[in-house]
């Protein structure tokens, strides 16, 4: 890990505290540490801290923070308000929302409003589902229909940005590889809270299963490519601020039952070493090694948000456990059929692909559909021969063997190995 990182992660949790940050004790490059904060997508955290403290930011890269800062932070309260009162109207409805992650997890720091994410997450029961679409479609939004495998809505709408409308709160590549037979997908079940903010009211999961919720959401990102220091923040402040409301022993076993207690001892470990928190914000937590917390912490510089930084070849590491928990769990035969089934289907999305995929790079369709058949061959002309040219229409989900994935996924794998996740 570079200093960059090390004094962003600094930076980064007295913004979250609303506390000053001390000045570096070595020299920072700031265009490295503010490009690091925009890849996390912690930037007006960052910000905020910057503004409170004395730490020998030049002049025009503090200017530019702030500016930003400003517009964002103002932008992201009237948001947050318009999702809490979308969420109000939904219930006179007699629909059920509860939210997932995202506001509920930014009340615990000390300026909401800085946490800005790119979508809201909404869980409502299966049955509402067609009444909660058609409410944001008369809202303004525009519904894009979850595919058969999918468990989201994704609607979007010009002010209050895209919300992802759940009817289930685990894809099915979660339960397959990560839950397993554990059971821990069906057992969040503790009655939903209302909670109170300054901005509105809201339902939001039991204190235990939302703590659950945030921790398995960063281990699927976490082992699918990458996780963010967002995702860390978020998780441990969730943990400090609502220990004494959480069962810590029904968390501890759920970890231990998934094989992810090293894991999340490194997270915790690495928020106490670099942000400030203490072993007793998280009941039950153990010890774990400066090694491991290296590794990650290295993982999520070199990464980045969701580890979209070369996320193709880090992809490979989770392709190859997939694969060896699928053999283990269903046997050679029934697994080889998952496997082929899943390529076959991404052969099929990526050679006819949804309307709304292909209006990214024919905007015309978003005029009249009925120009598909055109763009569509002039995609398969183009773009398919291309590809298949350069290779890249091959599959990477049912390779063999270690020494064919790509070495940032032999290295991850390595880490999931020593974190005790395989």
């Amino acid at each position: 890990m570079t200093y960059e990182m090390e004094y962003l992660m600094h930076l980064y949790a007295c913004g979250a505290a609303g506390r000053p940050a001390e000045a570096p004790s070595e020299a920072v490059d700031w265009e490295r540490l503010i490009s690091l904060a925009v890849g996390q997508s912690i930037t007006y955290t960052v910000a905020m801290a910057v503004k409170k403290s004395q730490t020998g930011c030049p002049e025009a890269v503090k200017r530019r923070l702030l500016s930003s800062l400003m517009g964002a932070s103002y932008a992201n309260k009237i948001k947050t308000a318009g999702i809490l009162e979308l969420l109000s109207r939904l219930e006179q409805s007699g629909i059920h929302a509860v939210l997932l992650k995202g506001i509920d997890a930014a009340r615990f720091y000390a300026n909401p409003e800085c946490r800005v994410s790119a979508d809201t997450d909404i869980l409502i029961s299966r049955k509402d589902e067609a009444a909660a679409t058609e409410l944001l479609r008369q809202s303004g939004f525009t519904i894009t229909k979850r595919a058969k495998k999918v468990h989201h809505d994704v609607c979007t709408h010009p002010a209050l940005g895209m919300i992802e409308l759940h009817v289930d709160m685990w894809e099915d590549e979660i339960d397959d590889v990560i839950f397993g037979k554990s059971g821990i997908a069906g057992s969040l079940t503790e009655p939903h809270r209302a909670v109170e903010t300054e901005d509105g009211k809201y339902y939001a999961l039991g204190r235990t299963d939302a703590l659950l919720f945030l921790t398995l959401h960063m281990v699927k990102h976490f082992l699918t490519g990458g996780m963010s220091l967002r995702m860390m923040m978020d998780t441990s402040l969730y943990f400090r601020h609502e220990k004494d409301g959480i069962d810590a022993d029904r968390y501890w076993n759920a970890m231990r039952s998934l094989k992810l207690d090293t894991f999340m001892n490194v997270v915790f470990g690495a928020m106490i070493k670099h942000c400030g928190f203490d072993i007793k914000d998280f009941p039950g937590a153990g010890e774990c090694s400066d090694d491991n917390i290296a590794a990650v912490l290295d993982d999520l510089e070199l990464g980045g948000w969701q580890g979209k930084i070369n996320e193709k070849d880090r992809k490979d590491g989770w392709y190859y456990l997939k694969r060896q928990r699928r053999i283990s769990e269903a046997g050679a035969v029934k697994s080889a059929v998952l496997i082929k089934s899943d390529i076959l289907m991404d052969k099929l999305y990526a050679l006819f692909p949804p309307v709304s995929h292909m209006q990214k790079s024919y905007p015309g369709l978003k005029k009249s559909r009925l120009l598909y058949p055109f763009c569509w061959i002039h995609r398969a002309l183009f773009k398919g021969i291309r590809a298949s040219a350069a290779g890249k229409t091959k599959s990477r989900k049912n390779i063999q063997s270690k020494d064919k994935l790509a070495q940032e996924g032999r290295e991850r794998l390595d880490m999931f190995s020593k974190l005790g996740m395989i």
